[in-house]
């Protein structure tokens, strides 16, 4: 069955397609209602501290050096729902007012929002809401399915919550208005807007590092060949940082700061997924880094 937008936003309302048949009557497997029912109270349990945890992350001071993080077993993070075994699930600070949908986040990382997802299975039977795509259709899952998602949620044991605390977003690749204007690669990007450059010295260096990057690049290994098509671009940063919290009892374990920006140069025109790729893998790669036997799973 699938339902629109957020309490009847987006798709037409009343709208029945082969979905129904498919998804929404759980023939070959338990119904979505005895699932919900035998794990509600488990997840319910997982969900209370979220509460906690949000007021603790809006009173944060912005980080001004790496804490250690201690925690009391080794970290794992899978991403999937179809795989048992992991500990660790991702939110944005933008997820924590809510416990069943997510908040707004231009550069989600995938797989992140996992408690939402279960919160949305048992309050409200259908799909998370996004904001982020406000017409999605909200699928009410399979009985087979919701049982995947609420069985993982009830393994998390440890929660990183991911604090954007500057952000720029990149440009959409566009033919370059004038020879010579531009750097002649296959999708090239110009640093940082000048304006978040100067916010910090952090940023600005790293703008300067994307410019440098590419302007150092000899024309022959810019120059396009005759296959490909020429596209620029403006570079997006983000910088942010990674707490980790407990979730028994909603205890602060820690936390490290990121910074990313866009590569200088791309092979395809896809510059938002490029910077969403790099915060994962910034924010994975740092918490493999401070906590000795956290295992990443692909």
């Amino acid at each position: 069955m699938l339902r629109h937008g957020r309490q009847g936003r987006g798709a037409p309302a009343g709208l029945v397609t082969l979905a129904v048949v498919l998804f929404g009557t759980g023939c070959c497997g338990p119904k979505l209602e005895t699932v919900v029912q035998e794990h509600r109270e488990r997840v319910e349990r997982q969900l209370a501290p979220l509460a906690s945890i949000e007021q603790q992350v809006r009173q944060l001071p912005r980080l001004q050096q790496d804490t250690p993080i201690q925690v009391t077993t080794p970290l794992v993070y899978e991403p999937s729902v179809y795989t048992t075994g992991g500990n660790t699930a991702i939110l944005h600070a933008e997820d924590l007012p809510s416990a069943e949908e997510l908040g707004y986040v231009w550069a989600r990382i995938p797989s992140s929002g996992l408690l939402n997802r279960c919160g949305s299975f048992v309050r409200r039977g259908h799909e998370v809401f996004d904001p982020a795509q406000p017409t999605a259709y909200l699928n009410v899952p399979t009985g087979s399915f919701a049982e995947y998602v609420l069985k993982r949620c009830e393994e998390v044991r440890y929660v990183l919550v991911v604090r954007t605390v500057e952000f720029v977003e990149p440009t959409q690749p566009v033919a370059p208005q004038a020879p010579g204007s531009v750097i002649p690669a296959k999708c090239s990007a110009a640093p940082a807007s000048a304006s978040a450059a100067a916010s910090t010295s952090a940023s600005a260096s790293a703008s300067a590092s994307a410019s440098a990057s590419a302007s150092a690049a000899p024309p022959s290994a810019l120059a396009p060949s005759a296959s490909e098509s020429r596209r620029v671009f403006q570079g997006g940063l983000a910088r942010g940082e990674v707490h980790v919290f407990a979730l028994e009892g909603a205890k602060y374990a820690g936390g490290f700061r990121f910074e990313v920006i866009n590569a200088s140069r791309l092979e395809g025109t896809d510059v938002a997924g490029d910077l969403k790729t790099k915060m994962t893998e910034a924010v994975l790669e740092g918490l493999r880094a401070r906590v000795p036997g956290t295992e990443v799973r692909k």
